[in-house]
């Protein structure tokens, strides 16, 4: 993702650009790997059999 912002400065009769880049390809990746999981998850769930049972650490 490119940001570019532009501010004009009348006292210095200039622009001043900034620009700011963010690299979200790992966070879009995350993203995918968790829908996938969620996907996986339901189907199991949905198409189980048998009591499925989930419990953490601490019970």
């Amino acid at each position: 993702m490119v940001i570019l912002t532009a501010a004009y400065q009348p006292s210095f009769a200039t622009l001043l650009l900034t620009t700011n880049i963010e690299v979200i390809t790992e966070c879009k990746q995350a993203q995918q790997a968790l829908q996938n999981n969620e996907v996986r998850f339901h189907a199991l769930i949905e198409n189980a059999n048998d009591l499925i049972l989930i419990i953490d650490a601490e019970g």
